[in-house]
């Protein structure tokens, strides 16, 4: 503040915002209306904390206010009294000259009026327009995702008009226009996705709004819907099936199970000790699979698409884990047991583990503590310490016999 480094402070009725120059250009907003708060783009400010920004433009602030009558208006309550006063051709004139140097209004500017005349064409242009964006980095992400907000606004104002069809085609256009930009943004904040988040609910809604009345409408929306999924870079769509199902009914859920289907049986099989560099369509279409096998309820199904994949030993732990959740404990431990075998070189202390608690689960004491002894041989820390300790006393052959061969191990 005393160096000069607060400019453009703007006195509003509830609060003051103002430019402070550091690294870089700082915007601050301090406001009174219903308690203080305050806002910095700052790293700190970005965090929650009130940072020296905030410090520096409250000192100008109290600066002014001392020098100043406080009985004098505020520069916006005198704007809009200056505003109000003008005829409509010099405000129209007034607004598209500050579009001109001013690019977010321009952008709310095309976005608002390409609604007005409800044109396809035009909106999906300013959607575009508003997207679009050359890098953007950490400090300039709330200014970028005010802009992103202003569509989604724009979204929810043309599904509460009644325009259910024509959202689910521009909420589309805005998912595929966000995808093509994230590569030039840094969304550390998760902001940016958050806004794609919503224009897929609203895609969502909108088809709640105008659902597919025939199986033919179901199998193309089915058919769309698997192409996204399938192709996202940034989980667009994820999960999509399990969420549109009640909309896809039993044609439309059948088709996508169809192409799901086909493309699964193209991916090689994996057993243990297969290695295969990481497929992006593999994970897809697991995550596919799965979601059409809860829907289901077919165990069975699960642990077939689950057994396509074999290279890790997590894997027989999670197959393991869905058969036990079922009360199938037998064919859980045959599973775990399978996968202990197999990566008895690349040991999982996870599996062990788990079986351990299979063979406790049928009073093989015995078998559990030698189990999880293998493991603290192996990699001897606190996690394996306390989990021997754990199933030696189950078993109460802690003090007697366990304790003090592990001691003798660490030293």
């Amino acid at each position: 503040f005393q160096s000069g480094f607060v400019g453009n402070l703007r006195i509003q009725k509830h609060g003051v915002q103002a430019k402070v120059s550091g690294q870089r250009q700082y915007q601050v907003r301090l406001t009174w209306s219903d308690g203080f708060d305050y806002q910095c783009n700052c790293p700190m400010g970005v965090q929650g904390d009130c940072c020296k920004h905030c410090v520096a433009v409250g000192l100008a602030w109290l600066d002014r206010d001392a020098e100043s009558d406080s009985t004098v208006e505020s520069e916006d309550e005198r704007i809009r009294r200056w505003l109000e006063s003008r005829k409509k051709k010099q405000l129209i004139s007034l607004i598209m000259e500050a579009s001109e140097s001013a690019d977010q209004l321009f952008k709310r500017l095309s976005l608002m009026a390409s609604a007005s005349s409800f044109d396809m064409k035009a909106l999906k242009q300013s959607i575009s327009n508003t997207i679009a964006t050359d890098y953007i980095d950490y400090y300039e992400m709330n200014s970028y995702v005010d802009e992103l907000s202003s569509v989604t606004d724009l979204l929810e104002s043309l599904l509460d008009d009644g325009h259910a069809a024509e959202v689910q085609e521009l909420s589309l256009h805005a998912v595929d226009c966000m995808a093509e930009v994230f590569e030039n943004i840094d969304d550390s904040d998760g902001a940016a996705a958050y806004e794609m988040e919503c224009w897929q609910e609203i895609h969502f809604r909108a088809c709640q709004a105008a659902p597919p009345a025939t199986d033919a409408q179901r199998e193309e929306l089915a058919n769309m819907l698997f192409e996204r999924e399938l192709s996202a870079e940034w989980d667009e769509f994820y999960g999509c099936a399990e969420t549109y199902a009640e909309l896809l009914g039993k044609a439309g859920i059948a088709e996508f199970a169809h192409l799901a289907e086909l493309a699964w049986e193209k991916l090689p099989v994996l057993m243990p000790g297969k290695k295969e560099e990481y497929r992006h369509d593999r994970f897809r279409l697991t995550a596919m699979m799965e979601s059409l096998a809860k829907l289901n309820g077919d165990v069975d199904a699960l642990v077939a698409i689950k057994a396509r994949d074999l290279s890790r030993p997590y894997n027989f732990l999670q197959i393991a884990e869905l058969l036990a959740k079922a009360d199938r404990f037998d064919e859980a431990m045959e599973w775990a047991e399978k996968g202990v075998a197999a990566f008895e070189r690349e040991p999982d202390s996870r599996l062990e583990e788990y079986l351990a608690e299979l063979y406790t689960r049928r009073k093989e004491f015995g078998r559990a503590v030698g189990l999880v002894w293998k493991s603290f041989e192996r990699q001897p820390s606190l996690h394996s310490w306390e989990t021997l300790k754990a199933f030696s006393n189950k078993a109460k052959v802690w003090e007697s016999e366990w304790r003090q061969q592990a001691l003798d191990h660490i030293r």
